[in-house]
């Protein structure tokens, strides 16, 4: 039998399809967007739980997709600059 690299695993507690991976258990609490169903939900490594969560207002979803979509344009202008 093969010892997984990731042991912990955490479902979305919205759609239950999404997956978040953790080796150990820490004293940190984290908030993750399910790749399924983008609903956000967060997770404490210290009890092992989890719970849904929303961001804290309307505008961050799509200003974080508008901020990763401009960053990824900025670097890809920067890789083909420096090629």
């Amino acid at each position: 039998m093969q010892n997984s690299q990731f042991p912990y695993t955490f479902s979305c507690p919205w759609c239950e399809q999404g997956k978040t991976l953790a080796d150990k258990p820490a004293d940190i609490r984290v908030s993750c967007q399910c790749s399924v169903c983008e609903q956000y939900y967060g997770i404490d490594f210290k009890t092992l739980r989890v719970q849904k969560s929303k961001p804290h207002n309307a505008t961050t979803r799509r200003y974080m997709r508008q901020l990763t979509a401009t960053d990824s344009a900025v670097w890809r202008t920067t890789i083909e600059y420096f090629e």
